[in-house]
């Protein structure tokens, strides 16, 4: 896995050369346990380990389990900082793994996908951007929650997870449900740059 996943870095990292800069992604796939989350974890520690400063947000605010991963506290976090009960600074954590930090979920007291069209998300965006080479953040599956529909547009890339062996690939169905006119597929992880 891990030779896969530095191709995986190499491959965000100059697929976008010349047009802009990556620097947010988030990760879903289509139904839960496709492995979003350990891809996620996994493709952060693999940004983190050159050099850059990543950070890695659970945006599942329905099913969050990076925190276990990572084995901090779930709160606070990005549910409790969207709310604006709590500042951004306090929520995220350093892990053992260096130059990477970790944002919880939190514990969210409204639907989420409220809390992700709230304009405190955009305040977030702007605040992190400047102080982290890469965001990962995790979300919840498409077909599940309308989470990642109301975050992809505020991102640079979303990056599908597609089970192997699944019957049917998620194919343009999926990806019009995070962008209009659908978008390419890439293998069995699908990268969708966003305009």
């Amino acid at each position: 896995m891990g030779e896969s996943l530095r191709n995986m870095r190499s491959a965000l990292l100059y697929m976008f050369s010349g047009q802009k800069t990556l620097k947010t992604i988030v990760i879903t796939s289509a139904t839960p346990a496709e492995g979003k989350t350990t891809i996620g974890a996994n493709l952060a520690i693999t940004l983190a380990r050159p050099g850059a400063r990543v950070l890695l947000v659970d945006g599942d605010l329905r099913r969050a389990t990076i925190h276990q991963l990572f084995g901090v506290a779930s709160t606070p976090g990005l549910a409790e900082i969207l709310e604006q009960e709590t500042n951004y600074r306090q929520a995220i954590v350093p892990t053992k793994i260096p130059n990477l930090f970790l944002l919880p979920a939190g514990e969210a007291s409204v639907n989420p996908g409220e809390l992700f069209l709230a304009p405190s998300v955009d305040l977030f965006l702007t605040k992190v951007r400047s102080e982290y080479d890469y965001i990962i953040l995790d979300s919840a599956p498409v077909m599940a929650a309308d989470d990642t529909s109301a975050l992809a547009p505020k991102l640079d890339a979303v990056i599908f997870v597609v089970r192997g062996g699944t019957a049917r690939p998620p194919g343009e169905r999926l990806g019009s449900r995070i962008q209009p006119g659908g978008f390419q597929s890439r293998g069995q992880l699908l990268l969708l740059p966003l305009q």
